[in-house]
């Protein structure tokens, strides 16, 4: 089940090539047939069959650019949840860029993972034995320190609903949280930013620059998915310029 949710990601990875070998068969086809030749003999300009070439490509890209999008960022997602379903028992579930998860009487909310020791926005609700709700821990920001296996956290403001007939919140600069939730199981659920949609990365590389962290990195990955369908039809241009260049004189089995 997890390699059939993870195929829409490895279509949208190899659809170039494919287009380049799709259309590499059919003009050698056309070549070997010497229908290529007919067609400029009855007045098609090469720039012509580049453009007939291209109607067809205009399908495959809008294609790609569908899977990427939708399809292969959700079959991803699924995926991940599967995985962490078999591994975890589903203690983990990842949404679109954030994660939840459930240790012992908590229930933790994770907005970002920034790296794979460091995550920000995260919610702490704790609850007793009968599901009744105790306290709830906000923090800005956590790194896990691997030597005492805690996350440090920063900018912690903390709620206490113990007592239903009064509420005490109180605010600290750091703290600590003592956890069974490792990077290690993080990461089975947390999504790569290539497996992030263009409006997904759009969206994290805005909180990066509002939060002051580089986001350089998202950035090159988003221009690279904007740009990845319009390789197909470069592809398809490519496979025209091997007929009607070198490979022209080639016999096609």
């Amino acid at each position: 089940m997890y390699t059939l949710l993870s195929v829409p990601k490895d279509v949208q990875i190899f659809f170039p090539m494919a287009a380049l070998l799709g259309a590499l068969l059919g003009l050698g086809m056309l070549a070997q047939r010497s229908e290529l030749v007919v067609m400029q003999a009855s007045g098609y300009t090469r720039m012509q069959i580049a453009s007939s070439v291209m109607k067809t490509a205009i399908p495959l890209v809008l294609l790609t650019m569908a899977i990427g999008e939708w399809v292969a960022p959700q079959g991803e997602q699924m995926a991940r949840n599967y995985r962490a379903q078999m591994l975890l028992g589903g203690s983990l579930l990842s949404t679109t860029n954030a994660i939840w998860a459930k240790d012992g009487h908590d229930f933790v909310y994770i907005d970002h993972v920034n790296s794979e020791t460091e995550i920000a926005g995260i919610m702490i609700y704790h609850f007793n034995g009968e599901r009744r709700l105790l306290s709830v821990r906000n923090a800005a920001a956590a790194k896990y320190d691997a030597e005492h296996k805690v996350w440090r956290l920063s900018q912690v403001d903390e709620s206490n609903l113990s007592d239903p007939k009064q509420i005490t919140g109180s605010q600290t600069v750091s703290g600590e949280w003592q956890t069974n939730l490792t990077p290690d199981k993080l990461g089975v659920v947390a999504l790569d930013p290539d497996s992030l949609s263009i409006s997904g990365l759009y969206g994290y590389i805005k909180y990066l620059k509002t939060s002051g962290q580089d986001s350089r990195r998202y950035q090159l990955n988003m221009w690279s998915k904007i740009f990845a369908p319009v390789s197909v039809a470069v592809m398809m241009l490519m496979a025209l310029s091997f007929i009607f260049g070198p490979l022209r004189s080639v016999r096609w089995a």
